[in-house]
C-alpha cells in the first residue's frame, strides 16, 4: 500500500514501486474534514479512503491546542506520523482491510537493518530530508515500510513524474499544516480555537523583558 496525498512524491513512489515489480494499492489517509481541491489520483482505479478524522482530532489536534494554550510550540506533523500515519493507518494497511506486505510512502528518508535493529536515516537530499518529523515513529514501524525517495534528489522525482506524464508532474506542493488551509494565517487559525490574553515574555533564566 502506497499513502497517497495527491501529490507528486506519494504518485512518483507508487509509480517506482510498480515499475520494481510490487503489486502496488494507494490508500489515501483523510485526516480533516476537507476535501482535495483537484480531486484527482495518478491510477486508472481510484485511490481508497481510510477515515482517521475523529482520531486526528483526538490524538494530534486537541493536543497541538492544549500545547499552545501552555506556552508549547508542538509540531503536529511529528504527532501524526507517530500516532496515525505510522499508527493506525499503518496497521489498518498491514491489516484485514488491506492484506498488504508493505507500507510505502514519499517521505525523503532511508532506513537502515543492521542486525534486529532498524535504524531511520537522512535522505541522501538534505534540503528535503524528512527525518525530523518520522523521528518520534517507534522503531518497530518501520519493519515494513518502504522509502522510496531515501536516495533521490527532488529534482529526480519530478523528472521521474513529468516522464511519466504523470497528472501531478506539475502539481503546485503544498506547504504547512494541512488543516489550515491556503488563505488563513496560522495566528488566525488558532485564534479560533484560543483565547488570547495578555503575557509576560520571559527569559530562559527567568526575566521578564
Amino acid at each position: 500500500i502506497v499513502a497517497m496525498s495527491g501529490g507528486v512524491d506519494s504518485s512518483v513512489s507508487a509509480y517506482l514501486l510498480k515499475r520494481q515489480g510490487y503489486s502496488v494499492e494507494g490508500a489515501y489517509m483523510r485526516n480533516w474534514d476537507t476535501t482535495d481541491e483537484n480531486d484527482i489520483c495518478t491510477s486508472n482505479q481510484d485511490w481508497r479512503d481510510v477515515d482517521f478524522t475523529k482520531e486526528y482530532w483526538v490524538k494530534v489536534f486537541t493536543k497541538m491546542i492544549e500545547d499552545y494554550e501552555n506556552g508549547f510550540t508542538p509540531n503536529p506533523d511529528i504527532i501524526c506520523n507517530r500516532e496515525i500515519k505510522f499508527g493506525l493507518f499503518l496497521d489498518k494497511c498491514l491489516g484485514p482491510m488491506f492484506n498488504a506486505k508493505w507500507f510505502a510512502t514519499g517521505h525523503y528518508v532511508q532506513v537502515d537493518h543492521i542486525y534486529d535493529r532498524i535504524k531511520l536515516l537522512r535522505g541522501v537530499y538534505i534540503a528535503e530530508d524528512q527525518s525530523y518529523f518520522l523521528s518520534a515513529v517507534p522503531e518497530e514501524k518501520f519493519k515494513k515500510a518502504i522509502f522510496p525517495f531515501g536516495k533521490l534528489y527532488k529534482t529526480q522525482v519530478k523528472s521521474i513524474a513529468s516522464n511519466a506524464n504523470l497528472v501531478t508532474a506539475n502539481k503546485k506542493e503544498s506547504m504547512g499544516v494541512c488543516f489550515i488551509g491556503k488563505k488563513k494565517k496560522f495566528a488566525e487559525f488558532l485564534n479560533q480555537y484560543l483565547v488570547t490574553k495578555p503575557g509576560n515574555i520571559k527569559t530562559i533564566n527567568g526575566r521578564i523583558i
